[in-house]
């Protein structure tokens, strides 16, 4: 039921996009930058929480369960919120340099561009709103979620008609982010109901220091695209690809050393799951 909600939203994204020309492919191009952070960070720290989140929950050991979904939640807003602010800043230089060959010409990347950058104002509602689902399903109720993502979806609808027809495809990506985060607030707010909070305070005091981090990554980043501004757009693949590279590179080092200056605790906590998936991939692949 929750993947076929999601696929009525899908084709009514569908109808209004092909309405604009180029507009169907740049929002499916788009999504698929949008979800690159989402397969890298998103998966993984779901992965590593679900099974204590289980544990916990048949155990009804609600105060570690609260816990350790604070610590998702906190972990998410951590990796997707510099994940946003680069995207938004590197959008068309992304878009270019991997995009701009064969028969994508410089205005269908443009316009991926575009239709990316509002997709990322919602990145961090996607996420968390995907952790919170398996919060629930931890609990076993997978009928809570299914409700919530249906109003979700209708709400999307909603939006979509109206926000389209004012920014066309980029409309559809905004209506998107608009929708995920009342699915945040309406999720959070039954699970706070369930739990008796979800250490609202901490969170917040975490996004705010994760804010001031992710800002100062985003001017290092905004210098070196500027810097290199002409070569990430007019250059040759390879040196589009360094000068990429290189700004990518900077903007996690500037973002690493911010987040230890503000003294954001889920650096250490996202440290430890980086180490514990290598052991365990360095294990799976090692001698019998």
């Amino acid at each position: 039921g929750f993947v076929l909600a999601n696929q009525v939203g899908f084709v009514v994204v569908q109808w209004l996009a092909n309405e604009q020309q180029g507009g169907f492919s740049a929002y499916i191009n788009a999504t698929t930058f949008f979800l690159l952070p989402i397969g890298l960070f998103t998966w993984s720290l779901t992965t590593a929480l679900m099974p204590s989140l289980s544990e916990h929950a048949v155990h009804e050991r609600w105060t570690e369960y609260r816990v350790r979904l604070s610590v998702g939640i906190r972990a998410s807003t951590f990796l997707m919120l510099p994940a946003a602010v680069g995207m938004f800043i590197l959008a068309p230089a992304m878009t270019a340099t991997l995009l701009e060959h064969g028969i994508a010409t410089e205005v269908s990347t443009d316009l991926v561009a575009a239709v990316l950058r509002f997709f990322v104002l919602g990145l961090v509602q996607f996420a968390v709103f995907q952790l919170l689902i398996r919060g629930f399903y931890a609990m076993q109720d997978a009928r809570t979620p299914f409700l919530v993502n249906c109003l979700v979806v209708a709400l999307n609808i909603a939006v979509n008609v109206p926000m389209f027809w004012w920014l066309r495809a980029k409309g559809l990506a905004a209506g998107q982010g608009i929708a995920y985060t009342v699915g945040v607030l309406l999720l959070a707010r039954l699970m706070a109901r369930r739990l008796g909070g979800i250490e609202g305070r901490r969170i917040a005091v975490s996004a705010l220091r994760t804010v001031v981090a992710s800002a100062g990554m985003g001017v290092v980043v905004w210098v070196f695209t500027a810097v290199l501004d002409t070569t990430m757009i007019d250059g040759v693949l390879v040196a589009r690809l360094a000068a990429l590279s290189v700004t990518v590179a900077a903007g996690a080092a500037a973002y690493l050393a911010c987040a230890r200056l503000m003294k954001v605790e889920e650096l250490e906590y996202v440290r430890a799951l980086v180490r514990r998936r290598r052991a365990s991939t360095q294990q799976a692949t090692g001698p019998e």
